[in-house]
């Protein structure tokens, strides 16, 4: 029992020896010394790059991870939202990143930005999977707000081409189609409802405007 006890010690006090509050200094560690890290779930954000930039984790102990510190290095990603830490004894980290996901890209004047699905803007460089999201024009948008209403009510944003805001606080949607849905102030939701409803109905097939601003109007065009 003793020499159990003695061994049980000697093995914590080698692990303490090891640790260094500072994860990046240059030590080594003696124990279950990192050697791999993994990135996985990621498509935007190049893998090749988050290894180099966590490079700091190798050789050292895999038993006293610093969270906080990828954490500071993964957040100069815009494209990331998110990560988990897998450890996988004795020599690998692998890091799963959750990405942002675009869902349209805002025009402000010059400059474009995607719009991620709860509603933070991600600077605009050109990506092959992103190229067909509609596009936002207005100032001072709140894109999130009629984001959910439209995802609510399972509008299809592959049928929209452009939303345009305005600062009476309204949108107006362009379908690819090049109809235009004309949104109220408020009560977005049963406009949307309702179009949804006739949208497919033949007798409405020769109106390209259908206008919801006026209380429990709808007029066409």
């Amino acid at each position: 029992m003793i020499t159990v006890k003695l061994l049980r010690i000697l093995f914590f006090l080698v692990i303490f020896t090891t640790y260094a509050p500072n994860y990046k200094s240059q030590y080594k560690s003696l124990i279950f010394p990192i050697k791999n890290i993994e990135i996985v779930n990621n498509k935007v954000v190049d893998s090749k790059i988050l290894v180099k930039e966590l490079e700091f984790l190798k050789q050292k102990n895999i038993l006293f991870i610093d969270n906080q510190m990828i954490k500071s290095i993964l957040v100069k990603f815009e494209f990331i939202e998110g990560f988990k830490v897998k450890k996988i004894y004795p020599k690998t980290v692998k890091i799963t990143v959750i990405e942002k996901k675009p869902v349209a890209i805002y025009i402000d004047g010059k400059k474009k930005f995607y719009i991620s699905e709860k509603g933070s803007l991600i600077k605009y460089t050109e990506l092959s999977e992103y190229t067909n999201l509609p596009l936002v024009f207005g100032k001072n948008i709140n894109f999130s707000k009629i984001f959910d209403i439209i995802t609510n009510t399972g509008f299809p944003m592959s049928e929209i081409k452009s939303f345009y805001y305005f600062e009476s606080d309204r949108w107006d949607i362009v379908l690819n189609n090049e109809i235009i849905i004309k949104l109220p102030i408020k009560n977005y939701s049963k406009a949307l409802k309702n179009f949804i409803s006739i949208n497919k109905d033949k007798n409405f097939e020769k109106f390209s405007s259908f206008d919801y601003r006026i209380k429990d109007q709808l007029i066409l065009k």
